[in-house]
């Protein structure tokens, strides 16, 4: 399972939650879905195995949170098409809006 479908059936308050708990476990970097345990692996999971990352599911949140700070999808697009929003502004916030996109 990638992270998008894992907040597509979950949702964002449970992707922030699994994140927070993630914090007390040392070196792991994916989440068991199934079992709601915390591990390290050393081979990238497929996406039928019931994994999620742990760094996908961060940039998920983060892209999540950076567009909320401009109230919704539409007002962060709108800030990217001002005159006045730096180049790289706009290419990072495009990311984050493509981002929230997918997980709607």
């Amino acid at each position: 399972m990638n992270a998008i479908e894992f907040v597509k059936k979950f949702g964002l308050c449970e992707a922030r939650s699994v994140l927070l708990k993630s914090k007390y476990h040392y070196e792991v970097d994916v989440y068991l879905v199934d079992t709601k345990e915390f591990t390290h692996i050393a081979i990238q999971p497929s996406e039928n195995d019931p994994f999620v990352s742990l760094t996908d599911l961060k940039q998920i949140v983060d892209a999540c949170e950076l567009v909320m700070e401009h109230g919704s999808v539409a007002n962060a697009k709108n800030y990217v098409e001002s005159d006045y929003t730096a180049p790289e502004v706009k290419e990072f916030l495009l990311k984050a809006i493509n981002i929230v996109e997918q997980c709607q």
